[in-house]
């Protein structure tokens, strides 16, 4: 079966879509004990997660919105 370029360009994105989640994950733990570790208030790494979690949830949305039954 031979590819388009369609068909690779699609699947670098998803192969990005999918780097990415482990990115945010990792973020997840190094910027709030990293970065915001001046930030006294609570919600400094609070929000922070909330932000990331948010877009992890919308990554996995667009990677599982072209699957079929």
């Amino acid at each position: 079966m031979i590819r388009t370029d369609e068909g690779r360009r699609s699947s670098r994105r998803r192969a990005v879509l999918l780097i990415s989640i482990p990115v945010i994950m990792l973020a997840m733990f190094v910027v709030p004990y990293t970065l915001l570790r001046e930030v006294d208030a609570w919600y400094g790494s609070a929000l922070f997660w909330m932000l990331a979690t948010g877009a992890v949830i919308a990554l996995n949305v667009i990677l599982s919105a072209d699957w079929e039954d």
